[in-house]
């Protein structure tokens, strides 16, 4: 299956994080070194990513530095933001109308991937399964597959073939798993039904399960014991007796089908920060062949569909994450153009674990692929608050460590 790599992660300079930090007398030059006082206070602890497969003080520091970015964009006061013992990151924020929906927000993860849906899904890709422990129990059976067309539409880097000496398999499979939007996601089952996850390790997978209970010991590393070992972990700290654990492989994934509307409803107090209120319609499960990843972002605003009178976010691309969406799509035409008996092929999009937007693409109207200067426009966030909300997030950028509320 066909995925475009759109270049590697940018590492935050010490420069970067010097200017998040801010070493000026007033709060204007030091956004994330206010006082933090007269309003909510979140503790965050630490997770590890694709980007940032085991959390780091490097790690946390660049995850800071986003997280000061998303205060400023969302207009945050006061905001303090500082590392603390045990992976974990204290925000503080000034007295706001807003503020408390603030401080959960800088938490969201915000990653966008974008795929060939039809090529991807893992079964039938318009009929998703009711069940989401079903998907997992499908997912957890599937490993990704390395093939040639998951090369970069220019090659292999010259690099990447003199470490591997030419060996084809090794270069199909690095590429293969170069552009994985996730990495091994745990579940904890019991009485078929899920009741934790998806986390991106063991360690995490117990705190979901048991929240107030004793930190897990040792580093959080992702993917780091199979089901086996993580269950015997788990047992009595937080695994329901008779529970399971399901370890879904890396380069494999389930997403939530898109909800009526979004999920969200209309009220003008909806607590835009958490779960919409209506369940998806169900999950698919599909390979993890990402055409571009979050660091092929470049920009995110605000947009209204002329055509739905939806609003959504429009999605900017950097150099290259445009190649990769110029590739990626025409990608998709091309495999349509050679089908025809099998309708339009669809971009989709996913962000975090949710199927947001799923667009089909003319072969006839655009052979060569979707021009990326027009950007993406991306719907179904559910209503104009919430894709505001995400435009500014997206905006900021995605962050390199996963966060989680903690006691």
């Amino acid at each position: 299956m066909r995925k475009f790599a759109s270049g590697a992660a940018t590492a935050v300079t010490a420069t970067a994080l010097a200017a998040c930090a801010g070493n000026g007398a007033g709060d204007a030059d030091r956004p994330c070194e206010g006082p933090g006082t007269g309003g909510p206070r979140v503790v965050y602890r630490a997770e590890p990513t694709p980007d940032a497969p085991r959390v780091t003080r490097a790690g946390i520091e660049q995850t800071i530095e986003v997280m000061c970015a998303r205060a400023r964009t969302l207009g945050a006061r006061g905001s303090r933001i500082r590392p603390v013992r045990g992976s974990r990151i204290v925000v503080r924020l000034g007295p706001g109308e807003d503020a408390a929906q603030t401080a959960v927000a800088l938490g969201i993860p915000a990653r966008l991937a974008f795929y060939d849906w039809d090529a991807n899904v893992i079964g039938n890709p318009d009929q998703p399964l009711t069940d989401l422990a079903r998907a997992v129990r499908r997912a957890e059976r599937y490993q990704p597959r390395a093939e040639a067309d998951d090369l970069p539409p220019t090659g292999a880097e010259q690099s990447t073939i003199d470490r591997y000496g030419g060996d084809e398999e090794r270069i199909r499979a690095f590429y293969d798993r170069r552009n994985d939007a996730i990495g091994a996601t745990y579940y904890a089952e019991t009485q078929d039904r899920v009741v934790a996850g998806p986390e991106t390790s063991c360690a995490g997978l117990a705190v979901a399960l048991a929240p107030t209970g004793r930190p897990p010991r040792g580093e959080s590393v992702a993917g780091d014991l199979d089901a086996a070992e993580c269950g015997r972990r788990l047992a009595g700290r937080g695994l329901p007796a008779g529970g399971a654990v399901h370890v879904v492989p890396r380069g494999i994934r389930v997403v939530a089908a898109a909800r009526p509307g979004g999920g969200a409803s209309a009220g003008a107090g909806d607590d835009l920060t958490g779960a919409p209120p209506e369940p998806p319609a169900g999950w698919f499960v599909i390979e993890d062949d990402a055409g571009v990843l979050p660091d092929g972002v470049d920009k995110a605003k605000e947009r209204k569909d002329e055509a739905t009178g939806a609003t959504g976010v429009l999605v900017e691309f950097d150099e290259g994450g445009a190649t990769a969406f110029r590739a990626l799509t025409q990608s998709i035409a091309e495999r349509g153009a050679e089908e025809p008996s099998g309708g339009d092929p669809r971009l989709a999009v996913a962000l975090d674990d949710q199927l947001v937007s799923l667009a089909a693409i003319d072969p006839t109207a655009n052979p060569d692929g979707l021009d990326p200067d027009d950007g993406a426009l991306i719907g179904n966030l559910g209503g104009a608050a919430r894709a505001r909300l995400l435009a500014k997030l997206i905006d900021a950028g995605a962050l390199p460590l996963g966060v989680r509320p903690t006691p």
